[in-house]
């Protein structure tokens, strides 16, 4: 009759809205949940965060710590410490930290569908058809993946404005270098340096070759040897320290007979 077919209508009606609105509490509640799971995870894989810094400021340093705290991260480390949004679930992962089995996901599609072990539209799917991913029958569609059925690894952004920005900025640096370079061998090329070089070599070679006239100027002063008594010599003796002759202490000379 009508008034049942009313109240029935009704009561589904009141059922889809009950329904409806347990799904959304649930999907809220796996979000609000994966927010703070990955919000924990980051603390934990991520020791530069906010958070780890305001411990490390509050709390006192020990003497275990074999790494300086002050010193500086290699680029590998700097990489592997960066915190990466995967371009295909969303998360937020540690470089260190990406395997195979990292990023989750369903190969199939999310749609309204029975599942696979039905045999065909019936009367009985009205009980079980609903939305569902396609490739393993689960009906949570997931946040970020996390109800995916495979696994692979996270794959970062195509385009990061970090990494972007210091490629420009070494790439700038080495412009500048070379340009530098480029300038000062032109300088070389326009100031003739071998020239100059070799001009200073030259002058160099005649100041030693008028030094040395100098000394041969003296030593033939004394061309003739000096005509010295062996008597004589013997007072003398050469100082071992400068080379000089002087005369012996009175106490070792040997008195000259006169002739």
């Amino acid at each position: 009759t009508k008034w049942q077919n009313s109240i029935l209508t009704k009561v589904f009606e009141g059922w889809v809205r009950f329904w409806m609105w347990h799904q959304g509490m649930r999907n809220a509640f796996n979000l609000k949940y994966a927010l703070i799971k990955q919000e924990l995870d980051l603390k934990r894989l991520h020791p530069e965060t906010r958070d780890a810094k305001e411990r490390k400021q509050n709390t006192m340093a020990t003497g275990d710590d074999k790494r300086d705290a002050n010193s500086k991260k290699t680029l590998l480390q700097q990489h592997q410490s960066k915190p990466i949004q995967c371009r295909l679930c969303g998360i937020f992962y540690l470089e260190g930290h990406n395997t195979d089995r990292s990023c989750r996901y369903h190969p199939g599609e999310y749609k309204t569908a029975c599942p696979s072990w039905c045999p065909g539209l019936s009367t009985n799917c009205m009980s079980h058809r609903t939305r569902r991913w396609t490739c393993c029958d689960v009906r949570e569609k997931g946040k970020f993946g996390n109800t995916g059925c495979q696994s692979r690894f996270h794959m970062p952004p195509e385009k990061d404005p970090d990494y972007k920005a210091a490629v420009d900025l070494k790439d700038e640096f080495f412009v500048n270098e070379f340009t530098k370079l480029g300038r000062e061998g032109e300088e070389v090329k326009t100031a003739n340096w071998a020239l100059q070089a070799k001009k200073i070599k030259i002058q160099q070679l005649d100041d030693i070759k008028d030094h040395v006239e100098e000394e041969r100027k003296v030593v033939r002063r004394f061309h003739n040897p000096l005509d010295l008594d062996e008597k004589i010599l013997i007072n003398y003796e050469v100082d071992p320290f400068t080379g000089e002759a002087r005369l012996k202490d009175p106490a070792d000379q040997v008195a000259v007979p006169m002739t």
